[in-house]
């Protein structure tokens, strides 16, 4: 793997969008096996699984009892055993809820302890392949001769190459031709994708309808699951009072985490996650904010001792297409 200069956060960036950037730790994973996986998990999570084939990745929410959400999850599926990748820090609470909701179901429910790393940009098949890893199609799956996992997952909103590969520790991709890619790069790409990290944008308060792009993740036609009631509900009244967005500040000022959105004389949200974009030329942030701030709006970012002026928009932020 090949290593950015110290604090080259530009490099690291421009790995991520016009080569193959390589970012550890930022998913967490839970194996499902067992005869009965498919039935537990269509009770459980809010995507279909009936007619998911082997080799298949989709996406679902884990909800609670109320229908807010516990974890925003990337579905693998295979012949009697699933693994869900979850944000970084969700891990025991999946965990702890697949247990609790397992009742005389023919399923084991386990962590995965090994590292998972990403590699992300145009060039992520050929650092994959190099590894001496089947390259995946989009939205596939399979283990490797050496038991690891090889998932090409892409993103939520963007047309971005994105592959996981669950147990190969860092030595393993060094030298692949990857650049590591610390925290900073990371988020910013993340936030021009508009892909929310729970944990961050995604707390035990949100909605499903509040995270958005729903399509691929949600179910409106099986039977029930967990937390279901809630997500009728609101699919039937057409709207939430939330809604996540993005923000491009107009000044070079990059707004703290937590701060608010403004707009008139009222706080309309707080910003969940910030960054640095060079594509825009501008800092960027998600937000969650009232219904009534609107795409194109102006916004102003407040915090003790400082401010900014935005721009609410619709996510992504960027659609990638330049690196196609």
């Amino acid at each position: 793997m090949t290593v950015a200069p110290a604090d080259d956060v530009t490099g690291e960036y421009l790995a991520l969008r016009t080569g193959a950037g390589v970012v550890a730790d930022r998913f967490e994973a839970v194996w499902i096996r067992g005869a009965d996986t498919t039935p537990f998990l269509q009770a459980t999570l809010t995507q279909d699984m009936s007619g998911l084939a082997a080799g298949e990745i989709t996406r679902a929410f884990l909800l609670t009892s109320k229908g807010k959400v516990r974890a925003l999850l990337w579905v693998l599926v295979g012949a009697n055993e699933v693994i869900l990748l979850c944000d970084k820090g969700r891990q025991a609470d999946v965990l702890r809820a697949l247990v609790l909701l397992n009742v005389n179901m023919d399923v084991t429910i386990d962590a995965v302890l090994g590292p998972v790393i990403e590699v992300i940009g145009p060039t992520a098949a050929t650092v994959v392949g190099s590894l001496g890893y089947d390259v995946q199609a989009p939205h596939r799956w399979a283990f490797s001769e050496a038991g690891h996992c090889v998932a090409a997952i892409g993103h939520i909103r963007v047309d971005l190459p994105r592959f996981v590969l669950i147990g190969p520790s860092s030595d393993v991709v060094r030298n692949s031709g990857g650049v590591f890619v610390g925290d900073l790069a990371a988020d910013a790409v993340r936030i021009e994708a508009g892909e929310p990290q729970a944990g961050r944008d995604v707390d035990d308060a949100t909605l499903v309808h509040e995270v958005g792009a729903l399509d691929g993740a949600v179910s409106f036609t099986k039977g029930c699951y967990l937390g279901q009631e809630m997500v009728e509900r609101i699919d039937a009244r057409g709207r939430v009072n939330r809604r996540i967005v993005g923000v491009v500040v107009g000044t070079n000022v990059i707004p703290p985490h937590g701060c608010e959105v403004v707009q008139g004389s009222a706080v309309r949200g707080r910003v969940t996650s910030t960054a640095e974009s060079l594509y825009l030329r501008a800092p960027i942030v998600l937000a969650m904010v009232r219904r009534e701030v609107v795409d194109g709006s102006a916004v102003t970012l407040t915090w003790d001792g400082g401010s900014a002026p935005g721009t609410v928009h619709e996510l992504p932020l960027d659609t990638f297409a330049s690196i196609s």
